[in-house]
């Protein structure tokens, strides 16, 4: 059903569902032009989606999906997040993405700084991270993850940061794909938190 919903939109694959629901989470009018930037994107699924005037931006670290990701019309760069600023200039991005990319970083308060440089006032910052208080010490299973979050904690660092809490909740990838399939008709349930809470945050957060 995944599939027949992306090609009824003019999709080439169910991942060109996903940025449109993170528009719509955060209240970004899917129309006109429109400027994204992900963070830590791997092969780019989170990009995956294409309209008229949709500028899709790509950062990794390493250029193993470049090639591929240009191919497909998105305007890749390599940095490394913890040390290097991002190559987009100022107030040049409407909206960030980073898909579990915030825990990998030691101090990611370098990051959080460059984002907050290239969104436009009101832009915003989309983030999905482990909920260490759900995933307890299987977090460090994943040897690369070297900073836990809970929901304060995130928050937290966002306002100290200069952002504004836009939503977040628990979530993880089942019930996002649940989200999209009933077209966001039990968000409600699906992200209300409790024992059967997912067990990532998801969370958008707005540059003043």
């Amino acid at each position: 059903r995944l599939d027949r919903m992306a090609t009824e939109r003019g999709q080439a694959s169910r991942n060109a569902l996903f940025l449109p629901r993170v528009l719509e989470l955060c209240g970004i009018p899917d129309n006109g032009p429109l400027a994204v930037l992900e963070l830590g994107t791997g092969d780019g699924w989170a990009l995956s989606y294409q309209r008229p005037d949709l500028e899709r931006h790509a950062v990794d670290r390493t250029g193993e999906f470049g090639e591929e990701l240009r191919a497909r019309g998105i305007l890749f760069s390599t940095c490394d997040l913890s040390s290097q600023p991002l190559p987009q200039a100022n107030a040049s991005v409407d909206l960030v993405m980073m898909n579990h990319v915030i825990e990998h970083i030691a101090d990611p308060g370098t990051v959080m700084e460059e984002c907050r440089r290239v969104l436009r006032p009101g832009g915003f910052l989309y983030m999905r991270t482990p909920d260490i208080r759900r995933v307890k010490w299987t977090f460090f299973d994943d040897y690369t993850h070297v900073r836990p979050y809970t929901p304060a904690s995130l928050a937290a660092m966002a306002t100290a940061m200069g952002f504004a809490t836009s939503f977040i909740q628990a979530s993880d990838h089942t019930r996002i794909n649940l989200d999209i399939l009933t077209r966001g008709r039990f968000r409600p349930v699906l992200f209300c938190g409790g024992l059967l809470a997912g067990a990532e945050i998801e969370a958008a957060f707005i540059r003043g």
